[in-house]
């Protein structure tokens, strides 16, 4: 349909119109209402099934101010109103007050008609934290999405959708390991430098939804400003996967090998492997610098939740620390060096779940630093200030 190539502020009353043109009949993506819902219990239930049944399935458009017949669009009237904000704004707290756990993959964008009229298109992403239930005032029902609307879930149904989200957070436990062993056997998208290696994995709970696939081209469009986690970028390209930017080391000796690279791939995981920042020695003794590598995750970090958001890859998401060959690393800090010395090979973080592509970064990001700290027998990180800000 042509509504999921276009950027949500993109729509405009011509696309509206062409699904009249186009005969669009409601189906598992898409359904028609020429009213905004009213306040009365039946409407506030048959607004939040809609939502949540999107939710539930693999998410869609619901156009307020659309008119159906037999549910084939039939005329684009809209709605009158003196504040469209008002109307989004009471749309926003039926959805907060009335689905269970709230569902948080939902935009809305406010289009005024030739008319004066306006009409309200929903955009809502299938949701990873689900399924959602419809709460309002003990109603209790769970959707989703057939070709012909939307009905209550069943048995068999439920169970699945309560299953899923453990069975995706496992995929992507397993694409983590082997992505690691690819990057440790030479196998990755650049042949990296012979250094230990920090690597960071975002990874969103859709990329495995073949509907969720961004071109390569629209990834390099989002690339610009995009660096690796410590350096610059010498070569920015497509590859098998999706597009990358990196950092070549064209010093005597370098052999063209990459010290750092970035990339994102069409089910927008986003990958940055460095070389360069665990390869200095304290006294002939090996050392993880934690406010080097603390600052390039948070600033890394900031620039690719900012590249996901220009994508329209919505959370959750795993974010995923991992130190490879630091076997008899210390860590280094603020008074010094730490007296542990890493006993094993690579240190392989608990992945962090992320709710949000907002917020500050480094609040994001203190549950990982915080367990990186604990390797190395700190209690918590130690470069985060009083008012839970970290400082350089």
């Amino acid at each position: 349909m042509l509504l999921d190539t276009l950027a949500l502020d993109d729509v405009a009353e011509t696309h509206l119109r062409q699904l009249v043109v186009d005969e669009v009949r409601e189906g598992r993506s898409v359904d028609f209402k020429e009213e905004l819902p009213g306040n009365s219990y039946e409407s506030r239930r048959e607004f939040l099934a809609d939502v949540s049944s999107f939710s539930n399935t693999i998410g869609g458009h619901l156009l307020l101010g659309v008119a159906e017949d037999g549910g084939v669009a039939t005329d684009v009237p809209g709605f009158p109103t003196d504040n469209v904000d008002h109307e989004i704004q009471r749309l926003v707290n039926m959805i907060l007050n009335g689905l269970e756990p709230r569902a948080s993959e939902i935009r809305m964008h406010p289009l005024r008609l030739a008319s004066g009229n306006w009409v309200i298109v929903l955009r809502i992403a299938r949701s990873w934290s689900g399924p959602h239930r419809v709460s309002l005032q003990g109603h209790d029902k769970f959707y989703m999405r057939d070709p012909g609307g939307k009905h209550p879930m069943g048995v068999e149904e439920l169970r699945a959708a309560f299953t899923h989200t453990y069975e995706v957070e496992e995929r992507i436990r397993r694409l983590r390991t082997n992505r690691l062993d690819a990057i440790a056997s030479g196998e990755g998208p650049a042949i990296l430098c012979a250094n230990p290696k920090v690597v960071l994995h975002i990874v969103p709970f859709s990329c495995f939804d073949p509907l969720t696939q961004v071109p390569v081209a629209r990834i390099q469009q989002s690339f610009r400003g995009v660096l690796p986690l410590h350096g610059g970028v010498t070569r920015s390209r497509a590859t098998l996967e999706g597009y990358l930017a990196e950092q070549q080391d064209r010093s005597q000796g370098g052999a063209g090998c990459v010290q750092t690279y970035v990339q994102c791939t069409r089910a927008g995981v986003v990958e940055a492997v460095d070389t360069q920042m665990l390869s200095d020695a304290m006294g002939g003794a090996p050392f993880v610098p934690s406010v080097v590598v603390e600052d390039a995750l948070i600033e890394g970090t900031t620039r690719y939740l900012r590249l996901l958001d220009q994508l329209a890859i919505q959370p959750p998401l795993f974010l995923m620390l991992t130190l490879l060959d630091v076997g008899g690393y210390r860590l280094a800090v603020r008074n010094g060096l730490s007296d542990f010395r890493l006993h094993r090979s690579s240190l392989v973080l608990p992945e962090e779940l992320l709710q949000s592509l907002n917020g500050d970064t480094d609040t994001l990001l203190r549950p990982t630093l915080d367990s990186l700290w604990n390797a190395w027998g700190y209690v918590a990180c130690g470069n985060y200030a009083e008012n839970g800000h970290w400082r350089r």
